[in-house]
């Protein structure tokens, strides 16, 4: 594979919130992996609380990295329902693989069910600002686009005036 694949891969994963998400979704399967291991190899039992604590770590990475390119995107709609299906697909592999390895459910593992609603509600209110700021220079740049069609008629006005006198 040479740089320029790598690149193209690269523009292609910044469009895709999919593919995003099965991005940190891999990562925190890792790290909840490792740390499980490190957990049994060690005088401890397993962390619950450590396991876990990846799955809203790696979903905020998620969120703001996906808000953020949202930014750049031009066709709004199939990046916001592929981003929402994305946020569902991290959470319920996720939720399902912590459970998996710690033998315990969200709900019996502190304020962890707690912190993914709240990222959950953040990721709304982030998508819904992102979506005003875009109607808003939406609304902007026509009014900018009228306000110079009007002052380049006023001046071309202007010149026939005193090119006439």
């Amino acid at each position: 594979m040479n740089f320029s694949h790598i690149i193209s891969w690269l523009g292609a994963f910044k469009k895709k919130p999919l593919a995003q998400a099965v991005i940190a979704l891999m990562l925190a399967l890792v790290l909840q992996s490792l740390t499980a291991v490190f957990c049994l190899w060690s005088d401890h039992q397993v962390c619950s609380e450590e396991v876990w604590l990846y799955c809203p770590a790696m979903l905020l990475l998620y969120i703001l990295y996906n808000v953020l390119r949202g930014f750049f995107i031009e066709e709004m709609g199939s990046y916001y329902s592929a981003s929402v299906y994305g946020v569902l697909l991290y959470l319920g592999l996720d939720l399902l693989w912590c459970t998996f390895l710690t033998g315990r459910f969200v709900d019996e593992v502190g304020s962890i069910g707690w912190i993914l609603f709240v990222f959950g509600i953040v990721y709304l209110v982030f998508m819904s600002i992102l979506n005003t700021i875009r109607i808003i220079m939406k609304i902007v740049m026509k009014q900018d686009q009228r306000a110079r069609e009007e002052s380049e008629n006023w001046i071309a006005d202007k010149n026939k005036d005193s090119s006439a006198e």
